[in-house]
């Protein structure tokens, strides 16, 4: 079975079930203690999280699906977001440490337009409204293919991770950690090669043990259990 583009956002959209609709919107709950033992409670703002995979504004992801809409129409998003659309691309794109590592806990990117951050009014109404449009919802799924989808492919060849499943895991580990976390976590569950002998459920088993206690580890464990999800494996990894 041939990985196409339409079996990619099938693995893709696993993910999004945990994540949202496109037009869901994270405010800052990372922040407010609304993910139980997320590091960033109380510490750092990860700020607006936005879309079908939740791309998050400190990350910077916000950032790429927005410049990729905005080239492809700037007319459209100055619409969509208003007056200050065009400032508030440039502080979503800017470069910098991360909140983590910021001076009062916001990043470069994690800052107010107009007096106002991005996850309260009038901006939380405009990227809701904006998530409902086919417009923005291909800027969305173009960053999800190139920025988390393609860099798992290099990881999934190493360690012979072929199936649907198996690739979800890599996707989703990818969303949330970025591609180096992602290639870092697989390393250390294990190891340079793939176990001999094991599935990729049971790679899957593997990756959730050593996921233990982390906030995110449960998802892991629904994907390996998925009664919908096909264990065949695609031919062109």
């Amino acid at each position: 079975m041939p990985l196409t583009e339409a079996e990619k956002m099938k693995i893709i959209n696993v993910t999004s079930k945990f994540e949202g609709k496109y037009w869901s919107i994270n405010a800052d709950g990372e922040f407010e203690g609304k993910f139980g033992n997320h590091p960033a409670k109380g510490k750092y703002h990860v700020g607006i999280s936005w879309g079908f995979i939740q791309f998050t504004q400190d990350s910077g992801s916000l950032g790429k699906v927005l410049k990729t809409a905005h080239a492809a129409d700037a007319t459209k998003f100055k619409a969509a977001f208003g007056p200050s659309a065009e400032k508030m691309l440039e502080i979503v794109n800017r470069s910098g440490a991360s909140s983590r590592k910021s001076p009062g806990g916001r990043s470069a990117r994690v800052q107010p337009v107009d007096g106002a951050d991005l996850w309260k009014a009038p901006w939380h109404g405009r990227f809701t409204a904006a998530g409902k449009d086919p417009f923005f919802q291909e800027a969305q799924r173009k960053i999800a293919m190139s920025n988390y989808f393609n860099p798992i492919l290099p990881t999934a060849k190493k360690y012979g991770i072929k199936t649907a499943r198996g690739l979800s895991v890599l996707f989703d580990r990818c969303v949330q950690m970025g591609a180096g976390g992602m290639r870092s976590f697989v390393k250390r569950a294990l190891g340079e090669s793939r176990p001999a002998g094991m599935t990729d459920k049971q790679i899957i088993s593997k990756l959730a043990d050593a996921a233990k206690g982390a906030f995110w580890a449960h998802r892991l464990r629904k994907i390996r259990d998925d009664p919908d999800m096909g264990d065949a494996a695609y031919t062109d990894i």
